[in-house]
């Protein structure tokens, strides 16, 4: 009875033997675990960033270790990170870590952590960033849009973040630290207007601090196509000397150049006056940009009105202003002839009136009007004759346009006074009409 409840006993023991072997297997295998997991978090994120407090807790420490170094490349250690500045940090690490410093967020990451006691020192040395050196361009005019090239690029010691430019239209005017820069680019840029423009870069380095202005690159641009303009077409006074085109050009400037086109020769106009004919003629105008861009534009006018009067001789002139710029009326005395200046005339019927006093008939007073050089002299038709006014109907049958006026040729008008009395001519007028 007694060996029994020994025995017994016995197998107890082993019992819980057993089982407090189990159990602490078990937490020796649910620490291990947790090891494992803390360890492969730290393994698959490599980079902490030490100074914000990001590194999950764990078992490794690090000691940072502040330098900082002046521009004469003496060292100071200090107790706390510097502020926010210019700065280039060097970051050095033992045990093989990696430190990596944020100048954006202005803190240390590292990188492959795994011994304790790792120590990283951190200079902070004066961050040298330069502008890039600009191809200057030019002061002569360009036909194409350019892109402003580096000679140089830029430079940081803590890596270029990209670049700020300006652009400004004065020639006189330096960018200052605190200008306001017209856009920010990775690289070069390519300009996209007309103009004269001034080009300054700086270079913006990691961090936001930025170097000095650039030296100013200048470029000319001129792509624009010339544009005319062209009285509107219809009926111009002969004698009126109002322009008959104006052009406008891009910056580089360029020649406007107007012909008569109906003309053989295509004299060269510039306002009604020099087109020097009656009838209708077509001007043809080129304005040709100094870029080589060139417009045309050709447009058709009647020219009709009063003629500018002379005399064959001495004539005394009154002093009242007649009906058209700069001519007073002519007195023309006996014995003395008047002619008006020489006129392409295209084919047709005009209206020739003489405006003025003393007028008698025609048996005193010959009215011609003719071609010279071989002359020619065209009937007076309706002719019609008060004290105060001459008027005829004159058919032109072919147009007069091989003569040149101003050298004796071209159609003439002509009034010889051979009464008795002086005659006053205030102005002589042609205008379209229908013959009878």
């Amino acid at each position: 009875m007694f060996c029994l409840k020994l025995e017994l006993f016995h197998e107890k023991k082993i019992l819980s033997t057993s089982i407090l072997i189990i159990f602490i297997f078990l937490m020796l295998l649910l620490i291990a675990i947790v090891l494992y997991q803390s360890y492969a978090l730290f393994e698959q994120k490599k980079t902490y960033n030490i100074i914000k407090g990001s590194v999950p807790e764990q078992n490794f420490d690090t000691i940072l270790s502040f330098v900082i170094q002046d521009s004469d490349g003496n060292l100071t250690s200090v107790k706390e990170l510097p502020a926010k500045d210019n700065y280039y940090v060097d970051v050095s690490c033992t045990n093989d870590a990696e430190g990596i410093w944020d100048y954006d967020n202005w803190g240390l990451y590292i990188g492959s952590l795994k011994q304790s006691r790792t120590k990283c020192t951190l200079t902070f040395q004066p961050n040298v960033i330069n502008p890039p050196i600009v191809a200057s361009g030019s002061d002569n005019w360009i036909f194409e849009y350019p892109t402003v090239s580096f000679i140089q690029a830029g430079s940081a010691m803590n890596d270029i973040q990209h670049y700020e430019y300006y652009i400004s239209t004065d020639t006189n005017f330096i960018p200052s630290d605190d200008t306001i820069p017209t856009g920010i680019s990775e690289s070069e840029i390519t300009l996209k207007q007309d103009g004269t423009y001034y080009i300054f870069y700086r270079t913006v380095a990691k961090g936001g601090y930025h170097s000095n202005w650039s030296n100013k690159a200048t470029y000319k641009i001129d792509t624009v196509v010339p544009v005319i303009n062209m009285k509107n077409a219809g009926t111009y006074e002969i004698e009126s000397k109002e322009e008959i085109a104006t052009a406008s050009f891009g910056g580089s400037g360029g020649k406007l150049q107007c012909r008569n086109v109906t003309i053989p020769d295509k004299p060269i106009v510039t306002n009604f006056i020099s087109i020097r004919g009656i009838g209708g003629f077509e001007i043809e105008c080129v304005a040709t940009g100094n870029n080589g861009k060139s417009t045309k534009l050709s447009k058709t006018y009647q020219k009709e009105g009063n003629l500018t009067i002379t005399n064959g001789g001495i004539v005394t002139k009154g002093s009242n202003p007649s009906y058209y710029p700069g001519i007073e009326k002519l007195i023309l005395p006996k014995g003395y002839d008047q002619y008006g200046p020489y006129y392409y005339a295209m084919a047709g019927c005009y209206k020739v009136e003489y405006v003025g006093s003393g007028f008698v008939n025609e048996s005193c007073m010959p009215i011609h009007c003719y071609q010279n050089n071989p002359q020619i002299f065209y009937e007076t038709l309706s002719l019609n004759i008060t004290n105060t006014k001459i008027s005829y109907y004159v058919n032109i049958p072919e147009s007069l346009l091989s003569a040149s006026p101003g050298n004796g040729q071209g159609l003439e008008f002509l009034l010889r006074n051979n009464c008795a009395n002086d005659i006053i001519i205030n102005y002589v007028r042609v205008t379209k009409a229908t013959c009878p």
